[in-house]
């Protein structure tokens, strides 16, 4: 998988409340297609969409799609259905999920942004996708 270049909603579980979704207004040059993994910039905090670098912490996953200066919905906590790569087993549970992109997950920490912990096992090994249930916070929020 790759960054996403268009929108990919993504399977959450768990009936949310209002404070499990926050809103804000997309970063100068951000595309943000819903089901992103974002972050906050670092310059100014707005969402971008995770891709690798010059961030200050997970902001949560986009619920819709957003470009430069409109305002962006975001699930800040819950559970969610993801493809990783990584070796997975029951021996997985807990184990911590880190992006490498808006779109990729890893169990290697090397170099990635920890986004939560496995807390179950949907599918292993068939056609080489592993997809688990992760469970996210992310690191800040703000709501308008």
């Amino acid at each position: 998988m790759a960054a996403l270049t268009q929108d990919m909603p993504r399977t959450f579980r768990l009936t949310p409340n209002t404070q499990d979704e926050w809103e804000a207004v997309a970063d100068a040059s951000a595309v943000i297609h819903a089901g992103a993994a974002c972050v906050r910039d670092t310059t100014d905090g707005g969402p971008i969409p995770y891709s690798g670098t010059g961030t200050s912490g997970f902001a949560g996953f986009a619920l819709d799609g957003a470009t430069t200066g409109e305002w962006l919905r975001l699930r800040r906590r819950g559970q969610v259905e993801m493809a990783v790569t990584g070796t997975v087993a029951q021996s997985s549970m807990g184990a911590l999920v880190y992006a490498t992109s808006d779109n990729d997950f890893t169990l290697t920490s090397t170099d990635n942004l920890p986004i939560g912990k496995i807390v179950g096992i949907v599918a292993t090994g068939a056609l080489a996708v592993n997809k688990v249930l992760v469970e996210f916070e992310a690191d800040t929020h703000t709501s308008r």
